[in-house]
């Protein structure tokens, strides 16, 4: 079996998303404001199966569905 090196993918979000993601966080880091605490942050988690590549924010218990995301293999990468 051919071994592969470790590549890189580069992941994209559209704009729609990430102005999405940004409305979606604003109210969460006002009310952490509002209260002299730090905002809590978020994490883009990216699901990948055959055919299909996702992404969701997550901020505690909170998720956010993002829909498809646009991925490009570069030198190294199988997908």
């Amino acid at each position: 079996m051919k071994k592969t090196q470790p590549g890189t993918v580069l992941i994209t979000l559209s704009a729609e998303q990430v102005d999405k993601v940004n409305a979606w966080i604003a109210p969460i880091n006002v009310a952490h404001f509002a209260e002299e605490c730090m905002p809590p942050g978020f994490d883009i988690v990216i699901s990948v199966s055959p055919g299909e590549q996702t992404a969701h924010a997550r901020c505690g218990q909170q998720q956010l569905e993002l829909g498809e995301v646009t991925m490009f293999p570069l030198p190294g990468w199988v997908l």
